[in-house]
């Protein structure tokens, strides 16, 4: 993308002047997927920087093979945040066992299908000004059974470089 496509259908947002959204279609999720370009210094001027337009066109670019390593980490994530659990309503005294397959079932969630189909991509988050060499974006993705935390993806000059 060009900086006149990204600056012809972006708009600053309303809470945080300082943020420009925007929508661009993902060869990985085969969709659109809402881009946030963050402005964090004050008073340095809201110019599109270059390594911001290489950064969103190599994300753009990314192989829909990614996809897998996605889906993958997601599948994980979805386990680790249903695992057996124990616990206890009388100071320890009794425990009750929450087991994987109960927390999945009551997560509506049967297979690694139904776990990717309870997810989205809630940004993909650029700094525009984060005084680093390399070009770093962060794809968030919110889920239906972790409300409070999407999951982060980290992207560094165009690699997967962690997930938190």
């Amino acid at each position: 993308m060009t900086k006149e496509e990204i600056l012809g259908k972006s708009n600053w947002n309303k809470v945080n002047s300082d943020v420009l959204q925007f929508t661009a279609f993902s060869q990985v999720f085969k969709k659109d997927v809402p881009f946030s370009i963050h402005f964090s210094n004050p008073g340095v001027s809201k110019i599109l920087s270059q390594k911001t337009l290489d950064t969103i066109n190599e994300f753009l670019a990314l192989d829909s093979n990614e996809i897998e390593t996605i889906n993958k980490k997601i599948w994980n994530h979805c386990l680790r945040c249903h695992q057996t659990t124990k616990s206890s309503f009388d100071g320890g005294k009794t425990w009750q066992e929450y087991k994987l397959e109960d927390n999945l079932r009551d997560g509506q969630i049967e297979s690694e299908h139904d776990a990717l189909s309870k997810t989205y991509v809630s940004e993909v988050y650029i700094d525009n000004n984060n005084g680093f060499d390399d070009r770093i974006l962060w794809l968030m993705i919110g889920t239906s059974w972790d409300v409070e935390h999407d999951i982060n993806f980290t992207y560094i000059n165009g690699k997967l470089d962690s997930v938190t």
